[in-house]
């Protein structure tokens, strides 16, 4: 999922619909992320943590879960 350059709410809200869409078309049995890592930049850092957070509640609100490795 890619996004244009627009405010943070709307890009995260494209993400989030980008993988409701991606959730309801596979029926995966769990979803799986990245866990956090820290770099030098805390700014990417931060968004990244917001990019997570969008993808991790469109699993929750369709009851999948969701596993960090």
């Amino acid at each position: 999922i890619r996004t244009p350059r627009s405010p943070l709410a709307d890009r995260l809200l494209e993400i989030f619909e980008g993988v409701a869409e991606v959730i309801e078309r596979t029926r995966p049995d769990v979803l799986c992320v990245e866990g956090v890592f820290y770099g030098r930049n805390v700014r990417t850092t931060v968004t990244l943590g917001h990019a997570r957070a969008a993808v991790m509640l469109a699993a929750a609100v369709r009851g999948l879960p969701v596993v960090e490795y």
